[in-house]
């Protein structure tokens, strides 16, 4: 994923925030990229809400009760939506700025993790990716 010059995110969900494992920006050398961030929102993350995604709508609810402010999102119901439409197509995408896109798997069933990439990625391009994450996450699971 390094040839892609893209950021590159491995990470976990806990509670609501996702947990980076791995987070590589480009330049820099592959072993700086381990435990460099600290816990993000999971609702502004691609990996978050890949991994919300997989939740219950019951499990989601308890993790952003009534009244529970949510990071990018106005109220609950849209939260669902979106994680509505991550179930439908097997991805999340977001953006930030226009021309900018971050994008993540799942990895595993159930799945435990999730991986992603993000920066210059246009909107007409997210397949290209998604089918690059695909085939890591396959083996990241093959190995485990």
């Amino acid at each position: 994923l390094m040839a892609l010059n893209l950021i590159i995110a491995l990470g976990v969900l806990w509670r609501d925030k996702v947990s980076y494992l791995f987070h590589h920006q480009p330049g820099t050398l592959f072993h700086e990229g381990i435990g460099r961030v600290q816990l993000h929102p999971a609702t502004t993350s691609s990996l978050g809400m890949a991994l919300l995604s997989r939740k219950s709508d019951d499990e989601i609810r308890g993790i952003y009760p009534p009244g529970h402010s949510i990071d990018g999102f106005e109220d609950f119901d849209s939260l669902m939506n979106v994680v509505r439409e991550i179930r439908g197509s097997g991805f999340a995408a977001l953006s930030s700025r226009p021309g900018h896109h971050s994008v993540a798997v799942k990895i595993g069933a159930p799945a435990f993790a999730a991986i992603g990439v993000s920066g210059a990625i246009e909107k007409l391009e997210l397949n290209k990716y998604v089918e690059i994450l695909r085939e890591k996450a396959n083996s990241i699971e093959e190995r485990i």
